[in-house]
């Protein structure tokens, strides 16, 4: 059985074809995990609270992801997330106002809450890819894949900006390109995110929020540190990354009471940013990954956290 195992971990993505350099730890590479595979992957992701008053010094989230290879070619996986990201509604001051004469002029607002939110269950992210174009030569090689993803998330999220993880419920698609040239990959990838509304309450007052249809874009750089060259499967990997992370939206669309409310507070507005998160990876026998990336803004910022962002992640393969 031993010797089955070191025999299939060699043919597999993970091994002694010079490959790991694709295992993007934030983005999914076009390849995709071999047929009959299991991955179990464990996320911590954490931020400083953006609220420095509040009892909260942390933001966290926590996710178990369960990824299998239905073929070599199509792989599914299932991610339950927990965090303390959001509270049990949306904030009583979303929405102010002021008065003109005998006018009052409503408008959004940037929340001063400082009350701890609840660390809870906050959705299941389902996803799968298919791998639809696979060149392969001697160290290089060139794949596209097309994937969708749904999430059930139904949170209080009070910003303009998607986030299919454990923030909004909604759909979405897209394309993933990788190329691999010895120690190098590059990949990118370009998808579209609709996310559901959400309706709730605000101040004891109905409030929905409308999030628009956002695009994410992605570039991802991986280079293979060491080993410098393959003697078994039983080395230890060390990979270099990283990832540039994009997105753009529109402005989210406040209704309260029955009455639009103008977006003017930067949480609500639409825009573009770019973030830079560099990481290291430890691939451990061919079938544990032990990484870490670490985020802050490149060009701009997103409001759906603070920086830096931390994400740690373990993960481990079960081959048949």
């Amino acid at each position: 059985m031993s010797k089955y195992i070191c025999w299939w971990g060699i043919l597999c993505l993970f091994s002694l074809g010079g490959r790991a350099q694709e295992l993007y730890i934030l983005n999914e590479p076009a390849s995709n995990i071999p047929k009959g595979a299991l991955a179990v992957r464990l996320i911590h992701m954490h931020y400083p609270n953006e609220q420095p008053n509040s009892t909260d010094r942390f933001r966290l989230m926590h996710a178990l992801r369960l990824a299998y290879g239905l073929s070599g070619r199509w792989m599914i996986w299932v991610q339950p997330a927990f965090s303390n990201h959001h509270s049990r509604d949306l904030p009583p001051d979303l929405v102010n106002h002021y008065h003109i004469g005998t006018q009052t002029v409503f408008f959004s607002n940037n929340p001063q809450q400082v009350i701890p939110y609840p660390y809870r269950y906050v959705g299941t992210h389902f996803y799968t890819k298919y791998l639809f174009l696979k060149q392969d030569e001697r160290n290089d090689h060139f794949r596209a894949a097309v994937y969708a993803e749904y999430s059930t998330a139904n949170n209080p999220h009070e910003e303009a900006e998607a986030n299919l993880y454990d923030d909004t419920g909604g759909w979405g698609t897209g394309l993933v390109i990788t190329k691999l040239h010895k120690r190098w990959a590059l990949s990118y990838t370009l998808g579209v995110i609709v996310p559901q509304p959400y309706e709730g309450q605000s101040g004891n007052l109905p409030t929905r929020m409308e999030y628009g249809t956002a695009w994410k874009y992605n570039l991802s750089l991986g280079y293979l540190l060491y080993p410098r060259v393959y003697r078994d499967y039983n080395q230890t990997n060390t990979n270099l990354y990283v990832e540039m992370m994009g997105k753009q939206y529109p402005d989210v669309k406040i209704i309260q009471d029955g009455e639009p409310v103008p977006a003017s507070s930067e949480l609500h507005t639409g825009q573009h940013y770019w973030e830079l998160y560099v990481g290291m990876q430890k691939i451990i026998r061919s079938n544990t990954r032990v990484e870490i990336a670490i985020g802050a803004p490149l060009f701009r910022r997103s409001y759906i956290h603070n920086y830096p962002v931390v994400q740690i992640q373990l993960q481990h393969y079960f081959f048949p």
